[in-house]
């Protein structure tokens, strides 16, 4: 006898039957219609209750159960504009939304059933992500950044491997796709403007520096460059600092400084770390330790996130660029960091989350 084969053949019967019944029914009732023993009845009840199928309230000492009122989960991933894959512990694919199908351009129909390496999609995938997609099938939950190019456009992502658990206890896992390309194109752009204008200033002020003892004018000529790019820093709608090889903040605009509440006397000479950016949280590093590291070469990452520390107390992220500038000779000048203000964008982040753990917790997925 096969018991999953029965179980989920009595667990269909029920449904069936509450669905008939949409006021609700007794475990009396019910074990009667099926026919069946009061006991396993109430087995199979309490199966439907836990996956979040069937719903119970009390009237007096009876207990009345009904079918649960459920969005339909297809539609639900349709409501995201995040691109999600959902697949069974052997990399089956089960559920896809039509900004993924229409993203890659494959009918939907053709991904249903089948596993991610026979489908066209999976070529596009690199060897540390389908390394992360299998790890993630046996439970470890990860997070990372990834370029994929559909037909000759690239796209940016943070792609996010979340295991779960399916209405019968079957483990799978859910892909989302963040779609980042507008904000690394428009941080590239920003980048190249600024490190273009500022290795400009640079090799100017280099060349101007070894003549200004010959030529007066020259000091004239410097200043009008250095006012040039302050101008533009200054009208820049980001967050803009410069530091020196320690890290200590030599400039910084004034966006940058309305943005923080805070002058640029109070914070020239101090570090990035403990000033605008938010020490992580129960760390035991020293300030000096954490401002190397925040400096460092980020791996793997477009750019690195942080809380921003204000003096309105508003709780607020940045996505921070770092940049190593040279000299003519190609010497190490200084830092030039820039920020974006990504807080709409987190917080845009957290409700998707919790749209999808609201879900989950109703259907009685893990």
């Amino acid at each position: 006898m096969d018991v999953n084969s029965d179980q989920t053949k009595e667990l269909s019967r029920i449904r069936e039957i509450l669905k008939d019944h949409p006021k609700g029914l007794t475990i009396e009732d019910i074990s009667r219609m099926l026919p069946l023993n009061r006991t396993s009845t109430a087995k199979y009840l309490n199966t439907l209750l836990i996956s979040g199928q069937a719903e119970m309230e009390t009237f007096g000492r009876a207990k009345v159960f009904t079918l649960s009122r459920r969005i339909p989960f297809s539609q639900l991933l349709n409501l995201s504009s995040d691109l999600m894959l959902i697949m069974d512990e052997k990399l089956l694919i089960n559920q896809v939304n039509e900004p993924l199908t229409q993203y890659f351009g494959i009918p939907g129909g053709d991904l249903l059933g089948t596993k991610l390496d026979q489908t066209a999609i999976f070529s596009s995938f690199s060897p540390e992500l389908i390394r992360a997609i299998l790890d993630a099938a046996n439970g470890k939950e990860s997070t990372r950044m990834e370029s994929i190019e559909i037909r000759g456009i690239r796209s940016f992502f943070r792609i996010k491997l979340i295991p779960c658990v399916f209405d019968q206890g079957e483990k799978g896992l859910t892909v989302v796709f963040e779609d980042l390309t507008e904000l690394k194109k428009y941080q590239d752009h920003l980048e190249q403007l600024v490190e273009a204008r500022t290795r400009e200033l640079i090799s100017t002020n280099d060349r101007l520096l070894d003549e200004v003892k010959k030529h007066r004018d020259t000091i004239n000529a410097l200043e009008r460059s250095e006012r040039r790019y302050r101008e533009l820093l200054e009208n820049a709608n980001s967050l803009i600092l410069r530091t020196d090889g320690e890290g200590r903040i030599t400039f910084i605009s004034e966006f940058a400084e309305k943005f923080f509440g805070i002058s640029e006397t109070e914070i020239l000479g101090k570090n990035v770390v403990g000033t605008v950016v938010k020490p992580p949280i129960n760390s035991t590093k020293d300030l000096n330790t954490l401002n190397r590291e925040f400096l460092a070469p980020a791996k793997h990452m477009m750019f690195k996130e942080a809380a921003a520390i204000r003096k309105n107390g508003e709780e607020s992220w940045v996505a921070w660029t770092i940049k190593e500038l040279y000299d003519s000779k190609e010497n190490f000048r200084e830092f030039l960091i820039i920020g974006l203000d990504i807080t709409t964008l987190k917080l845009y982040v957290e409700r998707s989350q919790k749209m999808v753990s609201d879900f989950k917790e109703s259907q009685g997925i893990e």
